[in-house]
């Protein structure tokens, strides 16, 4: 499926019919969750604004994201990363185009459940005097296998 084909199938469950800009990005949101739709080759990305790195313990949020990123474990095969020039972290993930729709609407449930996830986390992290530990939390990809 093309790009288009997989936001226009998106498009009739949600009820919603997507709007591209002229560079062919589409914003979706999900409640109060944007999601970024960019299709670039055979290559699917969504991106998602997270939050504010807290201004303080810095370097516990910076850790803790690190962490979460190995492997894609605590991140559901996304990635945490900085846009320094937003100060912002960013959800992102890259996806082979599929051949048919269920594939991709997995992986979108997925990268959703993984945004609320740190979404929450760092609305924790910026109210308290140190970032949140995940201890007892759900972690997004928790049921990993470990070797």
């Amino acid at each position: 499926m093309t790009a288009q084909e997989l936001l226009q199938e998106l498009g009739n469950v949600l009820g919603i019919k997507p709007q591209c800009g002229e560079a062919g990005t589409c914003r979706i949101f999900f409640d109060d969750d944007a999601v970024d739709f960019e299709a670039v080759d055979e290559t699917f990305f969504l991106i998602a604004e997270v939050g504010s790195v807290p201004a303080g313990n810095r370097e516990a949020v910076y850790a803790r994201l690190l962490t979460a990123n190995l492997f894609g474990a605590q991140t559901g095969g996304a990635t945490l990363g900085l846009n320094e020039d937003k100060g912002i972290v960013v959800l992102h993930r890259a996806l082979p185009l599929p051949s048919d729709y269920a594939p991709f609407e997995v992986a979108l449930e997925r990268f959703v459940k993984s945004l609320r996830y740190w979404k929450e986390w760092f609305a924790l992290a910026a109210s308290a005097p140190a970032a949140p530990s995940n201890e007892g939390a759900f972690v997004p990809g928790q049921g990993m296998m470990r070797v």
